[in-house]
């Protein structure tokens, strides 16, 4: 049922919302009003991921090379589609989501936002270590190393089809992606497939949005708040993308590293999801020394915390596909 009323967590509108089991979700494109200390007045539209009828024009504004902000199953991401080599021509490559938004040096890489089936494009299985070589070859193997929201690292293609600013250098030399997917989140894969049938370049690249070494907005208010605070925010994001239903969830989290590109799987970062429980839910087993770098994080790395984290991405993936039913099940909603 389409309800008129205001969502108090979404600064400034008052369109439709859908509640379902708690949760408000906002149904009708929304608006962020900003005034820039030199540009003035500054609109930047507002989206729910959960409405399909939106998901083609997010698709056809990232095509357009726009950057969104976009909530990741903890906290806000920044996304924008990078042009690989062989598209780019003598087109400017536009930085800016290094240079003003993040404010890092372009060597620390972006991640790509890309469907397991579709990385296939750019992992260089020869690279991977012999074990895993054949075992990736099929997308539903590289699927079913996702245990979650989840970044796997492997060695990359260099053959003119990934934006350099998607490419990790590492210590010896060999060149890496980083590929981040979410199982079964068909919210973001409404987008992705709106983005297939639109666009055959280009990958859906980004990060966690934040200026290097600051904490992430772990919820809409808070990043309504630094965009205030940051006028250069409000002039390179053009829109945002909420997920309410994780946000709801207060998962607090960023995501867990998994490399595939060395001698045997080892953690890099750990997240929401912890090595043990990725290795349970995908069967692979991990390496995971003793202080490796942790993802931003709302609550402490412990025992407690962790399993806790863990239940709260677990109840928003089930939360989501029952929001999926719901809506189908009453088609005037969608």
């Amino acid at each position: 049922m389409l309800l008129e009323t205001l969502n108090p967590n979404i600064p400034e509108y008052k369109g439709r919302t859908v509640s379902f089991e708690g949760v408000s979700v906002q149904w009708d494109r929304g608006a962020w009003n900003f005034v820039h200390p030199q540009e003035g007045a500054k609109t930047i539209d507002t989206f729910s991921i959960w409405n399909p009828a939106h998901h083609d024009e997010i698709a056809q504004r990232l095509i357009q090379r726009q950057h969104c902000a976009m909530y990741i199953m903890g906290n806000f991401g920044i996304g924008v589609i990078r042009e690989a080599p062989e598209w780019q021509g003598n087109k400017p490559v536009d930085d800016r989501i290094f240079s003003t938004i993040k404010q890092r040096p372009k060597v620390q890489n972006l991640v790509a936002f890309i469907h397991p089936e579709d990385a296939i494009k750019i992992i260089d299985l020869d690279k991977m270590q012999k074990d895993y070589r054949g075992h990736f070859r099929w997308a539903g193997n590289r699927l079913k190393s996702y245990a979650g929201p989840q970044h796997n690292v492997f060695p990359v293609k260099l053959n003119g089809k990934v934006d350099e600013g998607l490419i990790r250098t590492e210590e010896n030399g060999d060149k890496t992606v980083a590929c981040f997917w979410i199982p079964n989140h068909l919210g973001y894969e409404g987008i992705y497939d709106s983005i297939r049938k639109q666009s055959k370049h280009g990958i859906f690249g980004g990060g966690s949005l934040n200026i290097h070494g600051q904490e992430p907005s772990y919820t809409a208010e808070k990043l309504h708040s630094e965009m205030e605070r940051l006028p250069e925010w409000q002039l390179g994001i053009e829109f945002v993308i909420f997920d309410e239903i994780a946000e709801n969830a207060n998962i607090g989290r960023s995501q867990a590293m998994v490399s595939f590109a060395g001698d045997m799987p080892e953690v890099l970062r750990v997240g929401s999801l912890s090595p043990e429980y990725i290795s349970r839910k995908t069967g692979i087993p991990l390496l995971a020394q003793e202080g490796v770098k942790q993802a931003s994080t709302l609550t402490p790395y412990d025992a407690l915390n962790n399993s806790k984290t863990e239940q709260k991405v677990e109840q928003a993936m089930a939360k989501m596909k029952r929001f999926v039913s719901y809506s189908h099940a009453r088609r005037g909603l969608i």
